[in-house]
């Protein structure tokens, strides 16, 4: 997902990632597609 530019680069030994901009606007799209409108 990184080469895709998704998530930033990990930094040490971190155990979660850190999404960019556009890999959280896709996130979303993607969760609505599979599951409807997330609530806010």
């Amino acid at each position: 997902m990184r080469d895709k530019g998704l998530i930033e680069i990990p930094r040490g030994e971190v155990k979660s990632v850190v999404f960019t901009d556009e890999g959280l606007q896709r996130a979303k799209d993607l969760f609505e597609q599979m599951f409807g409108k997330a609530r806010t």
